[in-house]
């Protein structure tokens, strides 16, 4: 990821990640909606 690029940030879609299928599903909408980076921390 850029120093400069807009993210989302996984953290808010905790709820919704919970298996593999879930992360795929989420991840796909997230590129639907224009986002073409992820930060990831918090998910443990």
């Amino acid at each position: 990821m850029k120093i400069n690029q807009v993210a989302a940030q996984l953290y808010t879609l905790r709820d919704h990640i919970k298996t593999p299928a879930d992360i795929a599903a989420s991840m796909k909408k997230v590129r639907e909606i224009g986002y073409t980076a992820v930060q990831v921390s918090g998910m443990g």
